[in-house]
């Protein structure tokens, strides 16, 4: 099972994944850290955006209680 989590804005998309879905929210917020070093940005200036986290199974995994083929 992979897990997924995007944030787009007016000028980025970030995407990361990982094998539970702290894993990747865990990605998402080292990257987000990143960009706002690289962009001299505030710490915190995704906060006004909304996440989209999903998950990717086949066969017998499960993502939100409902069985993926």
């Amino acid at each position: 099972m992979i897990w997924i989590v995007r944030l787009e804005t007016e000028n980025f998309e970030f995407l990361t994944y990982g094998s539970t879905e702290s894993e990747a929210n865990e990605a998402m917020g080292r990257a987000l850290k990143r960009h706002a070093r690289q962009y001299h940005l505030a710490d915190d200036w995704w906060s006004a955006y909304e996440f989209e986290t999903s998950c990717v199974a086949s066969g017998e995994a499960y993502c939100d209680g409902e069985r993926l083929v």
